[in-house]
């Protein structure tokens, strides 16, 4: 009778031991899967954004090894900017007190030379804003103060997206409608006009990740969100 009990305890205790050995496997796999997700978000905004991390501290500026083209700021914010060597702007908005990358932006050069955005396959000056909403599944949000704007040539608006493995982090897409292209549009049939503006007319011209805080804080809080926006993987 004792020896069947033991048997029975030692079965139990058997498949106890193999329940957290499967609890502890799916664990470590979800952990590594979560990593590996992080890791790729990070492999791309390197690639894009030439190794400046959001949060890093300045002096990581010093491995791009290029000249400063402009420099400017007010109190502990400052902005520096550089020339790549496709021709392409960059951009940091950093803060000198807290020693924190804040704001990157990459800017097209309007040239061949500096098409590739190194985001997913998206092309400066070609990409539309039709193809983001489709790559990421919606509109993402805007912030209510800083949907669209004048620019000198054009009219460009901001669609920014949060990532889902790092939430701090916000990426933004700021695609443009050339004034030649709107001028085009002005000589459609009052009907297709409003179409026309819709997505395939506004295209690529500048990529930015930002700490949200930051964004928050010079753009203002209020957010407007597509009902489908979502989380996303770069």
């Amino acid at each position: 009778m004792i020896l069947q009990e033991l048997e029975s305890w030692s079965w139990l205790a058997g498949i106890g031991s193999l329940v957290i050995a499967l609890v502890t496997l799916l664990w470590q796999i979800r952990s590594a899967m979560r990593r590996t997700s992080r890791k790729g978000d990070w492999e791309v905004m390197d690639r894009a954004f030439h190794g400046v991390r959001i949060g890093a501290p300045i002096l990581t500026l010093q491995k791009l090894g290029l000249k400063p083209i402009d420099r400017s700021g007010s109190g502990a914010i400052k902005i520096t900017k550089w020339r790549l060597d496709n021709g392409n702007e960059m951009s940091v908005t950093y803060d000198s007190v807290q020693d924190r990358i804040l704001y990157v932006e990459i800017d097209w050069n309007q040239k061949t030379s500096g098409i590739a955005a190194d985001m997913g396959g998206l092309l400066f000056g070609r990409s539309t804003l039709q193809q983001i909403r489709r790559m990421y599944k919606s509109n993402g949000f805007s912030y209510a103060a800083h949907v669209m704007c004048e620019v000198e040539d054009g009219i460009v608006t901001f669609n920014a997206f949060e990532l889902k493995r790092t939430p701090t982090i916000i990426v933004v897409f700021i695609t443009k409608l050339s004034d030649d292209t709107r001028q085009h549009i002005l000589t459609l049939p009052a009907e297709k006009q409003v179409l026309a503006y819709i997505g395939e007319h506004f295209k690529l011209d500048a990529v930015a990740i930002a700490d949200e805080s930051y964004l928050d804080e010079i753009w203002g809080k209020d957010k407007i969100y597509d009902p489908k926006s979502i989380s996303i993987k770069l």
